[in-house]
Protein backbone atom coordinates (compact mmCIF):
# COMPACT_ATOMS: atom_id res chain seq x y z
CA UNK A 1 0.00 0.00 0.00
CA UNK A 2 1.92 2.42 -1.65
CA UNK A 3 2.90 5.25 -3.95
CA UNK A 4 4.81 8.17 -5.55
CA UNK A 5 5.57 9.73 -8.63
CA UNK A 6 8.65 9.82 -10.96
CA UNK A 7 9.98 11.00 -14.13
CA UNK A 8 9.43 7.42 -16.49
CA UNK A 9 10.11 7.71 -20.37
CA UNK A 10 9.77 11.21 -20.05
CA UNK A 11 6.57 11.59 -18.83
CA UNK A 12 5.13 12.39 -15.31
CA UNK A 13 4.45 9.16 -13.33
CA UNK A 14 2.38 8.44 -10.59
CA UNK A 15 1.19 5.14 -8.77
CA UNK A 16 -0.13 3.09 -6.16
CA UNK A 17 0.35 0.16 -5.02
CA UNK A 18 -1.62 -3.11 -3.63
CA UNK A 19 -2.37 -3.63 -6.80
CA UNK A 20 0.11 -1.91 -8.84
CA UNK A 21 -1.62 0.79 -10.78
CA UNK A 22 0.22 3.52 -13.24
CA UNK A 23 -0.80 6.45 -15.14
CA UNK A 24 1.90 8.49 -17.64
CA UNK A 25 1.10 11.88 -18.85
CA UNK A 26 0.97 12.64 -22.30
CA UNK A 27 3.42 15.61 -22.16
CA UNK A 28 6.78 15.03 -21.95
CA UNK A 29 8.64 17.14 -19.02
CA UNK A 30 12.10 15.82 -19.54
CA UNK A 31 12.92 19.08 -21.79
CA UNK A 32 14.91 20.81 -19.65
CA UNK A 33 12.17 23.33 -19.07
CA UNK A 34 10.30 23.76 -15.89
CA UNK A 35 6.81 22.42 -15.64
CA UNK A 36 4.37 22.25 -13.01
CA UNK A 37 3.38 18.87 -12.26
CA UNK A 38 0.18 17.66 -9.56
CA UNK A 39 -0.80 14.03 -9.05
CA UNK A 40 -4.25 13.62 -6.77
CA UNK A 41 -6.11 10.46 -5.83
CA UNK A 42 -9.60 10.52 -3.97
CA UNK A 43 -9.50 7.26 -1.41
CA UNK A 44 -13.75 7.13 -2.14
CA UNK A 45 -13.56 6.58 -5.33
CA UNK A 46 -9.95 5.33 -5.86
CA UNK A 47 -9.81 7.90 -8.54
CA UNK A 48 -5.91 8.97 -9.36
CA UNK A 49 -4.93 11.83 -12.01
CA UNK A 50 -1.97 13.62 -13.45
CA UNK A 51 -1.72 17.06 -14.41
CA UNK A 52 1.30 19.10 -16.44
CA UNK A 53 1.34 22.67 -16.39
CA UNK A 54 -2.23 23.28 -15.26
CA UNK A 55 -3.67 20.48 -17.62
CA UNK A 56 -5.16 16.98 -16.86
CA UNK A 57 -3.47 14.41 -18.75
CA UNK A 58 -4.78 11.31 -17.11
CA UNK A 59 -6.95 9.28 -15.06
CA UNK A 60 -7.91 6.22 -14.22
CA UNK A 61 -9.52 4.10 -11.38
CA UNK A 62 -7.34 2.13 -8.51
CA UNK A 63 -7.73 0.76 -5.11
CA UNK A 64 -9.14 2.45 -2.13
CA UNK A 65 -6.64 1.16 0.39
CA UNK A 66 -5.33 3.46 3.13
CA UNK A 67 -1.51 3.57 1.62
CA UNK A 68 0.29 3.70 4.49
CA UNK A 69 2.81 1.11 3.59
CA UNK A 70 5.82 3.86 4.26
CA UNK A 71 6.05 5.85 7.06
CA UNK A 72 8.26 8.34 4.96
CA UNK A 73 8.76 9.83 1.40
CA UNK A 74 11.48 10.75 -0.13
CA UNK A 75 12.86 13.86 -2.82
CA UNK A 76 14.62 12.32 -5.60
CA UNK A 77 14.32 8.56 -5.71
CA UNK A 78 12.77 5.42 -4.99
CA UNK A 79 11.90 5.06 -1.57
CA UNK A 80 13.32 1.03 -2.13
CA UNK A 81 16.14 2.22 -3.77
CA UNK A 82 17.67 3.37 -6.34
CA UNK A 83 15.56 5.56 -8.87
CA UNK A 84 18.05 8.77 -8.40
CA UNK A 85 15.98 12.23 -10.28
CA UNK A 86 18.64 14.08 -12.24
CA UNK A 87 17.19 17.12 -12.39
CA UNK A 88 15.62 19.82 -10.33
CA UNK A 89 12.60 20.26 -7.80
CA UNK A 90 11.02 23.23 -6.12
CA UNK A 91 7.65 24.48 -4.49
CA UNK A 92 6.50 21.17 -3.43
CA UNK A 93 3.32 20.91 -1.79
CA UNK A 94 1.02 18.28 -0.09
CA UNK A 95 -2.26 18.94 0.91
CA UNK A 96 -3.96 16.53 2.94
CA UNK A 97 -7.39 16.38 0.54
CA UNK A 98 -8.14 15.93 -3.41
CA UNK A 99 -7.60 19.17 -5.43
CA UNK A 100 -10.00 19.88 -8.21
CA UNK A 101 -8.88 20.78 -11.79
CA UNK A 102 -9.96 24.19 -11.25
CA UNK A 103 -7.63 24.61 -8.32
CA UNK A 104 -5.08 22.77 -10.02
CA UNK A 105 -5.57 25.55 -12.88
CA UNK A 106 -4.92 28.21 -10.06
CA UNK A 107 -1.81 26.81 -8.47
CA UNK A 108 -0.21 26.91 -12.00
CA UNK A 109 -1.60 29.94 -13.04
CA UNK A 110 0.06 31.53 -10.44
CA UNK A 111 3.65 30.45 -10.86
CA UNK A 112 3.35 32.09 -14.51
CA UNK A 113 0.81 35.05 -14.16
CA UNK A 114 0.79 38.03 -11.53
CA UNK A 115 -2.94 38.50 -9.82
CA UNK A 116 -4.56 40.97 -12.24
CA UNK A 117 -7.00 42.54 -9.81
CA UNK A 118 -6.50 43.96 -6.35
CA UNK A 119 -7.88 42.52 -3.21
CA UNK A 120 -11.18 43.96 -2.32
CA UNK A 121 -13.23 45.00 0.55
CA UNK A 122 -10.66 46.26 2.76
CA UNK A 123 -11.92 47.15 5.53
CA UNK A 124 -9.81 48.97 9.10
CA UNK A 125 -11.15 48.87 12.74
CA UNK A 126 -9.23 50.20 15.84
CA UNK A 127 -8.57 49.07 19.11
CA UNK A 128 -6.37 50.05 21.90
CA UNK A 129 -3.04 50.16 20.43
CA UNK A 130 -4.03 48.23 17.65
CA UNK A 131 -5.72 48.24 14.14
CA UNK A 132 -7.61 44.97 12.34
CA UNK A 133 -7.58 44.74 8.50
CA UNK A 134 -9.71 42.48 6.39
CA UNK A 135 -10.27 42.26 2.95
CA UNK A 136 -11.70 39.74 0.23
CA UNK A 137 -9.57 37.39 -1.32
CA UNK A 138 -7.90 37.84 -5.15
CA UNK A 139 -7.65 35.77 -7.42
CA UNK A 140 -4.24 33.73 -8.27
CA UNK A 141 -3.01 35.26 -4.75
CA UNK A 142 -0.54 33.39 -2.86
CA UNK A 143 0.15 36.12 -0.23
CA UNK A 144 -0.78 39.88 0.41
CA UNK A 145 1.63 42.35 1.30
CA UNK A 146 0.40 45.14 3.70
CA UNK A 147 1.17 48.94 3.07
CA UNK A 148 0.71 51.27 5.53
CA UNK A 149 1.32 55.43 5.27
CA UNK A 150 0.85 58.39 8.05
CA UNK A 151 -0.85 59.85 5.48
CA UNK A 152 -3.90 59.37 2.71
CA UNK A 153 -2.02 59.15 -0.20
CA UNK A 154 1.02 57.78 0.83
CA UNK A 155 3.76 57.42 0.45
CA UNK A 156 3.52 53.67 2.10
CA UNK A 157 5.74 51.25 3.68
CA UNK A 158 5.18 47.68 3.05
CA UNK A 159 5.26 46.33 6.78
CA UNK A 160 4.35 42.50 6.32
CA UNK A 161 3.34 39.73 4.12
CA UNK A 162 0.78 37.52 5.02
CA UNK A 163 -0.79 34.39 3.54
CA UNK A 164 -4.29 35.01 5.36
CA UNK A 165 -6.80 37.74 3.75
CA UNK A 166 -6.41 39.33 7.31
CA UNK A 167 -3.94 41.59 9.74
CA UNK A 168 -3.35 42.96 13.10
CA UNK A 169 -1.11 45.74 12.69
CA UNK A 170 -0.08 45.83 16.67
CA UNK A 171 2.78 48.09 15.54
CA UNK A 172 0.87 51.64 16.22
CA UNK A 173 0.18 53.97 18.40
CA UNK A 174 -3.05 55.45 20.04
CA UNK A 175 -3.86 59.13 18.87
CA UNK A 176 -2.64 58.72 14.89
CA UNK A 177 -4.24 57.83 11.75
CA UNK A 178 -2.89 55.23 9.67
CA UNK A 179 -3.84 54.88 6.18
CA UNK A 180 -3.65 51.13 4.55
CA UNK A 181 -3.08 49.35 1.07
CA UNK A 182 -2.90 45.94 0.11
CA UNK A 183 -1.53 44.20 -2.31
CA UNK A 184 -2.26 40.54 -4.03
CA UNK A 185 1.27 38.60 -4.79
CA UNK A 186 2.23 35.53 -6.14
CA UNK A 187 5.56 33.57 -7.71
CA UNK A 188 4.99 35.74 -10.77
CA UNK A 189 4.86 38.77 -9.01
CA UNK A 190 2.56 41.67 -7.47
CA UNK A 191 -0.81 42.99 -8.31
CA UNK A 192 -2.28 46.54 -7.82
CA UNK A 193 -2.86 47.73 -4.95
CA UNK A 194 -6.83 47.91 -3.10
CA UNK A 195 -8.64 50.69 -2.82
CA UNK A 196 -7.05 52.54 1.28
CA UNK A 197 -8.73 52.15 4.16
CA UNK A 198 -7.76 54.13 7.59
CA UNK A 199 -8.47 53.86 10.99
CA UNK A 200 -7.30 55.63 14.63
CA UNK A 201 -6.49 53.69 17.26
CA UNK A 202 -8.12 55.23 20.21
CA UNK A 203 -9.53 52.03 21.78
CA UNK A 204 -12.99 53.42 21.30
CA UNK A 205 -14.86 49.90 21.04
CA UNK A 206 -18.65 51.32 20.90
CA UNK A 207 -20.07 54.61 19.90
CA UNK A 208 -23.86 55.32 19.68
CA UNK A 209 -24.44 58.82 18.68
CA UNK A 210 -28.13 59.52 18.35
CA UNK A 211 -27.54 62.26 16.15
CA UNK A 212 -26.38 59.35 13.78
CA UNK A 213 -29.47 57.60 13.57
CA UNK A 214 -31.26 58.08 10.34
CA UNK A 215 -34.50 57.01 8.22
CA UNK A 216 -36.70 57.35 11.59
CA UNK A 217 -39.14 60.47 12.01
CA UNK A 218 -39.36 62.01 15.48
CA UNK A 219 -41.60 60.58 17.70
CA UNK A 220 -41.21 57.00 16.03
CA UNK A 221 -39.64 53.53 17.53
CA UNK A 222 -36.34 53.07 18.00
CA UNK A 223 -35.65 49.43 16.80
CA UNK A 224 -31.78 49.96 16.07
CA UNK A 225 -29.81 52.42 17.43
CA UNK A 226 -26.08 51.76 15.03
CA UNK A 227 -22.68 51.19 16.44
CA UNK A 228 -20.22 54.50 14.87
CA UNK A 229 -17.16 53.06 15.74
CA UNK A 230 -17.31 50.69 13.04
CA UNK A 231 -17.17 48.01 15.18
CA UNK A 232 -20.44 46.31 14.79
CA UNK A 233 -21.77 46.73 18.55
CA UNK A 234 -25.53 47.33 17.24
CA UNK A 235 -28.06 48.13 20.18
CA UNK A 236 -31.51 46.64 19.49
CA UNK A 237 -35.22 46.33 20.57
CA UNK A 238 -37.21 43.97 17.90
CA UNK A 239 -40.14 44.17 20.00
CA UNK A 240 -42.56 47.76 19.28
CA UNK A 241 -43.84 47.80 22.34
CA UNK A 242 -40.16 48.31 24.59
CA UNK A 243 -38.90 50.33 21.78
CA UNK A 244 -37.84 53.76 22.86
CA UNK A 245 -38.46 56.65 20.46
CA UNK A 246 -36.21 58.96 18.64
CA UNK A 247 -36.79 62.73 19.59
CA UNK A 248 -35.06 66.04 17.57
CA UNK A 249 -33.82 68.89 18.94
CA UNK A 250 -33.91 68.04 22.49
CA UNK A 251 -30.71 68.77 23.82
CA UNK A 252 -29.44 72.07 22.47
CA UNK A 253 -30.96 71.17 19.06
CA UNK A 254 -29.73 67.86 19.11
CA UNK A 255 -31.74 64.58 19.08
CA UNK A 256 -32.18 62.12 21.76
CA UNK A 257 -33.53 58.48 22.71
CA UNK A 258 -35.88 58.73 24.96
CA UNK A 259 -36.92 55.98 27.19
CA UNK A 260 -39.78 55.62 29.11
CA UNK A 261 -40.56 53.56 32.44
CA UNK A 262 -44.11 52.94 32.03
CA UNK A 263 -43.32 50.93 28.51
CA UNK A 264 -40.18 49.31 30.00
CA UNK A 265 -38.13 50.40 26.55
CA UNK A 266 -34.95 49.95 26.31
CA UNK A 267 -31.99 48.99 24.48
CA UNK A 268 -29.65 45.82 24.12
CA UNK A 269 -26.01 45.16 22.64
CA UNK A 270 -23.05 43.19 22.92
CA UNK A 271 -21.04 43.74 25.62
CA UNK A 272 -17.64 45.20 24.10
CA UNK A 273 -15.25 45.37 27.21
CA UNK A 274 -14.90 43.20 30.00
CA UNK A 275 -11.60 44.39 31.34
CA UNK A 276 -10.27 47.79 31.58
CA UNK A 277 -12.52 50.37 30.11
CA UNK A 278 -14.49 54.13 30.29
CA UNK A 279 -17.62 54.42 29.59
CA UNK A 280 -18.62 58.22 28.90
CA UNK A 281 -22.61 59.70 28.00
CA UNK A 282 -25.03 62.05 27.89
CA UNK A 283 -28.11 61.59 29.84
CA UNK A 284 -31.19 63.98 31.05
CA UNK A 285 -33.66 62.73 33.03
CA UNK A 286 -36.42 63.89 36.06
CA UNK A 287 -36.92 60.95 38.01
CA UNK A 288 -34.52 57.49 39.18
CA UNK A 289 -35.82 54.94 40.88
CA UNK A 290 -35.30 54.14 44.36
CA UNK A 291 -33.15 55.41 47.29
CA UNK A 292 -30.49 52.48 47.17
CA UNK A 293 -26.54 53.57 46.80
CA UNK A 294 -25.84 50.26 44.79
CA UNK A 295 -25.65 50.39 40.97
CA UNK A 296 -28.13 47.62 40.45
CA UNK A 297 -30.70 49.83 42.91
CA UNK A 298 -31.68 53.10 40.27
CA UNK A 299 -32.75 53.38 36.82
CA UNK A 300 -30.30 51.38 34.16
CA UNK A 301 -28.71 54.06 32.23
CA UNK A 302 -25.86 51.39 30.96
CA UNK A 303 -26.12 48.51 32.91
CA UNK A 304 -25.19 45.11 32.68
CA UNK A 305 -26.50 43.96 36.10
CA UNK A 306 -27.37 40.38 36.89
CA UNK A 307 -29.04 38.28 39.81
CA UNK A 308 -26.41 37.88 42.74
CA UNK A 309 -22.73 37.66 43.45
CA UNK A 310 -21.46 37.68 39.61
CA UNK A 311 -18.25 39.28 37.49
CA UNK A 312 -21.17 42.10 36.23
CA UNK A 313 -20.87 45.81 36.16
CA UNK A 314 -23.37 49.36 35.19
CA UNK A 315 -24.45 52.96 35.75
CA UNK A 316 -27.81 53.99 37.05
CA UNK A 317 -29.57 56.71 38.67
CA UNK A 318 -31.95 56.60 41.91
CA UNK A 319 -34.68 59.17 42.41
CA UNK A 320 -32.06 61.54 44.79
CA UNK A 321 -30.63 62.22 41.56
CA UNK A 322 -27.69 59.68 42.63
CA UNK A 323 -25.41 58.08 40.16
CA UNK A 324 -24.39 55.23 40.74
CA UNK A 325 -21.27 52.84 39.19
CA UNK A 326 -19.99 49.75 40.24
CA UNK A 327 -19.05 46.22 39.14
CA UNK A 328 -19.98 42.79 41.08
CA UNK A 329 -18.00 40.17 42.97
CA UNK A 330 -17.75 41.60 45.01
CA UNK A 331 -20.70 44.20 44.72
CA UNK A 332 -18.77 48.06 44.59
CA UNK A 333 -20.10 51.17 43.91
CA UNK A 334 -19.11 54.77 43.62
CA UNK A 335 -22.35 57.17 44.24
CA UNK A 336 -22.54 60.40 43.54
CA UNK A 337 -24.03 63.32 45.25
CA UNK A 338 -27.93 64.06 44.68
CA UNK A 339 -28.98 66.37 42.38
CA UNK A 340 -28.92 64.78 38.95
CA UNK A 341 -31.89 64.35 38.49
CA UNK A 342 -33.14 67.63 37.59
CA UNK A 343 -33.85 67.09 34.26
CA UNK A 344 -30.87 68.79 32.48
CA UNK A 345 -28.25 67.25 30.52
CA UNK A 346 -25.08 65.91 32.59
CA UNK A 347 -21.72 64.13 31.26
CA UNK A 348 -21.13 61.17 33.11
CA UNK A 349 -17.45 59.09 32.67
CA UNK A 350 -16.98 55.41 34.48
CA UNK A 351 -13.70 54.09 34.83
CA UNK A 352 -12.54 51.05 35.62
CA UNK A 353 -8.54 49.74 35.75
CA UNK A 354 -8.36 46.31 36.23
CA UNK A 355 -4.65 45.46 37.28
CA UNK A 356 -5.58 47.66 40.50
CA UNK A 357 -9.44 47.09 40.70
CA UNK A 358 -9.98 51.18 40.70
CA UNK A 359 -13.26 52.33 39.53
CA UNK A 360 -14.07 55.92 39.03
CA UNK A 361 -16.94 58.22 38.47
CA UNK A 362 -16.96 61.80 37.50
CA UNK A 363 -20.06 63.81 36.88
CA UNK A 364 -19.46 66.99 34.25
CA UNK A 365 -16.15 66.30 34.45
CA UNK A 366 -15.69 66.12 38.22
CA UNK A 367 -14.47 63.14 40.16
CA UNK A 368 -18.32 62.21 42.20
CA UNK A 369 -16.75 59.04 44.02
CA UNK A 370 -13.68 56.26 43.52
CA UNK A 371 -13.44 52.99 45.08
CA UNK A 372 -11.38 49.60 44.84
CA UNK A 373 -13.06 46.26 43.52
CA UNK A 374 -12.21 42.70 42.11
CA UNK A 375 -9.75 42.42 39.28
CA UNK A 376 -11.48 39.72 37.45
CA UNK A 377 -12.70 40.01 34.21
CA UNK A 378 -16.19 41.51 33.79
CA UNK A 379 -17.90 38.63 31.75
CA UNK A 380 -21.70 38.53 32.67
CA UNK A 381 -23.22 38.85 30.92
CA UNK A 382 -22.50 39.23 27.25
CA UNK A 383 -24.71 42.26 26.82
CA UNK A 384 -25.71 45.45 28.32
CA UNK A 385 -28.25 47.57 28.59
CA UNK A 386 -29.38 50.85 27.81
CA UNK A 387 -32.35 52.31 29.65
CA UNK A 388 -33.01 49.68 32.08
CA UNK A 389 -30.65 47.12 34.15
CA UNK A 390 -29.55 44.24 32.98
CA UNK A 391 -32.14 42.06 33.87
CA UNK A 392 -34.33 43.93 32.40
CA UNK A 393 -35.96 45.86 35.44
CA UNK A 394 -35.53 49.57 36.70
CA UNK A 395 -36.22 51.34 33.17
CA UNK A 396 -35.61 54.88 32.66
CA UNK A 397 -37.42 57.83 32.19
CA UNK A 398 -35.53 60.46 30.11
CA UNK A 399 -33.07 60.84 27.48
CA UNK A 400 -29.82 59.34 26.16
CA UNK A 401 -28.11 61.64 23.70
CA UNK A 402 -24.54 59.76 23.47
CA UNK A 403 -22.58 56.61 24.45
CA UNK A 404 -18.62 56.28 24.01
CA UNK A 405 -16.99 53.11 25.43
CA UNK A 406 -13.28 52.59 25.51
CA UNK A 407 -11.18 49.62 25.64
CA UNK A 408 -8.97 50.88 28.31
CA UNK A 409 -8.30 53.90 30.87
CA UNK A 410 -8.07 57.17 29.84
CA UNK A 411 -5.60 59.63 31.08
CA UNK A 412 -7.55 62.20 32.59
CA UNK A 413 -6.36 64.40 29.74
CA UNK A 414 -7.52 62.41 27.09
CA UNK A 415 -10.90 61.72 29.09
CA UNK A 416 -11.05 65.92 30.36
CA UNK A 417 -10.90 65.80 26.19
CA UNK A 418 -13.72 64.02 25.48
CA UNK A 419 -16.11 65.89 28.11
CA UNK A 420 -15.34 68.98 27.38
CA UNK A 421 -15.90 68.11 23.41
CA UNK A 422 -18.91 66.61 24.68
CA UNK A 423 -20.25 69.40 26.99
CA UNK A 424 -19.81 71.81 23.58
CA UNK A 425 -21.77 70.01 21.64
CA UNK A 426 -24.48 69.87 23.98
CA UNK A 427 -24.57 73.35 24.81
CA UNK A 428 -23.33 71.94 28.87
CA UNK A 429 -21.56 74.94 30.79
CA UNK A 430 -17.36 74.00 30.61
CA UNK A 431 -16.95 73.33 27.65
CA UNK A 432 -13.54 74.00 25.59
CA UNK A 433 -12.13 74.23 22.09
CA UNK A 434 -9.61 71.68 21.87
CA UNK A 435 -5.68 72.40 22.97
CA UNK A 436 -3.38 72.29 20.11
CA UNK A 437 -2.01 68.83 18.63
CA UNK A 438 1.23 67.89 20.81
CA UNK A 439 3.43 67.49 17.55
CA UNK A 440 2.81 68.71 13.80
CA UNK A 441 5.51 66.33 11.60
CA UNK A 442 5.95 67.26 7.55
CA UNK A 443 7.59 65.03 5.17
CA UNK A 444 8.65 66.96 2.06
CA UNK A 445 7.81 65.82 -1.38
CA UNK A 446 8.33 67.67 -5.27
CA UNK A 447 5.88 70.57 -5.04
CA UNK A 448 3.91 68.46 -1.89
CA UNK A 449 3.89 68.06 1.60
CA UNK A 450 2.74 65.15 3.64
CA UNK A 451 1.57 66.31 7.28
CA UNK A 452 0.27 63.99 9.93
CA UNK A 453 -0.01 64.76 14.02
CA UNK A 454 -1.04 63.70 17.21
CA UNK A 455 -5.06 63.25 17.27
CA UNK A 456 -6.82 65.37 20.39
CA UNK A 457 -9.24 63.28 22.02
CA UNK A 458 -12.68 64.95 21.39
CA UNK A 459 -11.79 67.24 18.87
CA UNK A 460 -14.61 66.58 15.94
CA UNK A 461 -12.31 67.82 12.89
CA UNK A 462 -9.23 70.05 12.21
CA UNK A 463 -8.21 72.46 10.02
CA UNK A 464 -4.79 73.43 8.69
CA UNK A 465 -3.02 76.92 7.70
CA UNK A 466 0.37 77.27 5.25
CA UNK A 467 2.47 80.50 5.11
CA UNK A 468 5.02 81.20 2.53
CA UNK A 469 5.94 84.12 4.01
CA UNK A 470 8.12 83.13 6.84
CA UNK A 471 5.47 82.62 8.97
CA UNK A 472 4.17 86.44 9.02
CA UNK A 473 1.02 85.43 7.61
CA UNK A 474 -1.10 82.47 7.50
CA UNK A 475 -3.77 81.07 4.75
CA UNK A 476 -6.26 78.23 5.96
CA UNK A 477 -5.89 75.58 2.95
CA UNK A 478 -7.80 72.78 4.32
CA UNK A 479 -11.24 72.72 6.52
CA UNK A 480 -13.39 69.66 8.26
CA UNK A 481 -10.34 67.11 8.19
CA UNK A 482 -11.64 63.64 9.94
CA UNK A 483 -8.39 62.00 9.79
CA UNK A 484 -4.66 63.96 11.56
CA UNK A 485 -3.16 63.82 8.38
CA UNK A 486 -3.10 65.92 5.20
CA UNK A 487 -1.16 65.83 1.69
CA UNK A 488 -0.65 69.89 0.33
CA UNK A 489 -0.11 69.37 -2.99
CA UNK A 490 0.48 72.88 -3.38
CA UNK A 491 3.13 73.64 -1.78
CA UNK A 492 5.66 75.96 -3.00
CA UNK A 493 9.06 74.63 -4.20
CA UNK A 494 12.27 76.08 -3.35
CA UNK A 495 11.68 77.60 -0.26
CA UNK A 496 10.22 76.71 3.52
CA UNK A 497 6.73 76.33 3.88
CA UNK A 498 4.89 76.84 7.34
CA UNK A 499 2.02 74.82 8.62
CA UNK A 500 -0.28 75.57 11.46
CA UNK A 501 -3.10 72.45 12.37
CA UNK A 502 -5.86 73.44 15.23
CA UNK A 503 -8.76 71.15 16.08
CA UNK A 504 -12.62 72.14 16.15
CA UNK A 505 -15.08 70.81 18.03
CA UNK A 506 -18.77 72.08 19.06
CA UNK A 507 -17.23 75.11 20.98
CA UNK A 508 -15.38 76.15 17.78
CA UNK A 509 -11.55 76.05 16.54
CA UNK A 510 -9.16 75.52 19.32
CA UNK A 511 -5.43 76.95 19.48
CA UNK A 512 -2.60 76.08 16.86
Amino acid sequence: DDFGTALVSGKFAFGIGNPDTTILSTASINNGAWHHCVATRQQATGVISVYVDGSLQASATANRNTLNASARLLFGAVASGGGYFNGSLDDIKIFSRTLSGAEVLALYSNTVTAPAGAPTNLTSSAGNAQIQLNWSEAGMATSYNVKRSLVSGGPYSTITNVIAASFLDTAVTNNHTYCYLVSAMNSAGEGVNSLEASASPYGLAAWFKADAITNVNNGAGVSLWPDASGNGYNAFQTSPGNQPTFVTGAINGLPVVRFNSANSTYLWFYRPVQDDFTMIFVYKSSQGIGTGTDFWTGAGLVNGEQNGSVNDFGVSLNANGQVLAGTGNPDKTDASVGGYANGLPHVVTFKRTRSTGSIFLYVDGAVAAATSAGTQSLVSPNFLVLGGQGVLNNFLTGDIAEVQIYNSPLSDTDRLGLERALKCKYGLTGGLTPPAPAAVTPAAGNRQIALNWTMIPGAANYNVWRSTDGGSTYQAIATGLPASSYVDTNAANGQVNYYKVAGADGCGVGTF
